[in-house]
């Protein structure tokens, strides 16, 4: 991450497995089967299966995921994507790529070794002040120190 920080924000939430797999862009989809092929339990799916009424988020919780774009509050622009899944996890990862800025497991926030922790600092004023707002669907989903 960049040594200056600027402040970030929440927008453009969704839950991209309620719409159509078209309105999916290539970057998404690359992200999508990255989680999709982390999880023990989708081994072999893909991003397709996802969007099959036959696949239930009661079989498959990350069917259930929510996906938020984390903006530069002073440009504007899309610095990273937060992906969310039940249970407590999650991903951010650097915008339109699948290289993690930190990952979330069971409620809680881990940097990747190049994250610096203003950037942290940031992400974590933005998920606080954001969660609420966009109507994520746990706002306690996980905590950042």
């Amino acid at each position: 991450m960049t040594s200056e920080t600027h402040a970030l924000r929440l927008d453009h939430y969704r839950k991209p497995f309620l719409g159509e797999p078209s309105e999916l862009t290539i970057a998404q989809r690359d992200q999508l089967q990255a989680l999709i092929d982390s999880d023990m339990d989708s081994e072999g799916m893909s991003v397709d299966d996802f969007f099959d009424a036959a696949t239930s988020e009661e079989d498959y919780p990350i069917k259930a995921l929510e996906y938020i774009d984390v903006l530069d509050a002073t440009t504007g622009l899309v610095v990273a994507n937060l992906l969310l899944y039940p249970f407590g996890d999650g991903a951010v990862v650097h915008a339109g790529t699948t290289r993690m800025i930190a990952n979330i497991v069971q409620h809680g926030v881990a940097p990747h070794k190049t994250t610096t922790p203003a950037w942290m600092a940031a992400f974590a004023a933005a998920w606080r002040e954001g969660a609420k707002r966009l109507g994520v669907d746990d706002p306690g989903h996980f905590t950042v120190d």
